[in-house]
């Protein structure tokens, strides 16, 4: 081997340890930077998880038991979207909900409690927020009877894009305070004392919204009959 070829091997073997180097530091980098706390911050969405779960076992004695399960239930859902959202439910996010749910829970779980996570999960970004306010679950959160004059005080009715007031204690006075819901796509009103001339009403104030009830079941029915 000449010295030619002894300076190319020197440079090639010099090549590959610099490139062995920027390798090894990208990967200190990326285990650090990246891998490790991606790992902490899915290590803490689990945890919070479990602690919300454990909710189901510390039900108020005054409420019923599967309105309770039901809504401590979409309570863990909206979490689980929300964790999902990494650019805005970010660990320093996380961190301080985990905090202040602990807190609460210390002093004891109800209602109050699951109605906070939601408002509180909301606060993490734009998109949280719209996904939080949509989705909230009015008719479980609803500790005495749904009824005309209980309606339009319903936490979380005015931005909810799916109501179910199914088996409420509602009439046609009732609907009128649900004309003005701009973001509501989905209400169920089966089981309810609404005429069909207040649903027909309700459906002409809120015509981007599906107003689902009785008459449409005995609809079907018939026409399968037929």
């Amino acid at each position: 081997m000449n010295d030619h070829q002894l300076d190319w091997t020197r440079l090639a073997c010099r090549g590959g340890f610099l490139l062995a180097c920027v390798l090894g530091a990208y990967g200190l980098y990326y285990y650090f930077g990246v891998v490790r706390p991606g790992m902490a911050y899915w290590h803490l969405v689990a945890e919070v998880q479990d602690e919300i779960y454990a909710f189901h076992q510390k039900r108020p004695a005054d409420v019923d038991a599967k309105q309770w399960e039901e809504a401590v239930g979409s309570t863990m859902n909206i979490y689980g979207n929300v964790s999902m959202m990494t650019a805005e439910c970010d660990m320093p996010f996380l961190q301080r909900f985990r905090t202040s749910l602990q807190t609460r829970a210390n002093r004891g779980v109800d209602f109050d409690t699951l109605k906070w996570i939601w408002d509180e999960l909301a606060k993490a970004g734009p998109d949280a927020a719209r996904y939080a306010y949509s989705w909230r679950p009015v008719h479980l959160m609803a500790f005495e009877p749904i009824t005309d004059e209980t309606l339009p005080n319903l936490w979380g009715i005015d931005d909810c894009r799916v109501l179910d007031l199914s088996g409420a204690r509602i009439s046609d006075q009732g609907l009128a305070h649900l004309k003005s819901l701009s973001s509501i796509k989905f209400i169920y009103l089966y089981g309810t004392n609404v005429t069909q001339q207040g649903i027909t009403d309700l459906q002409k104030a809120l015509p981007n919204c599906e107003v689902v009830h009785d008459s449409l079941n005995q609809a079907a029915q018939q026409e399968h009959v037929r």
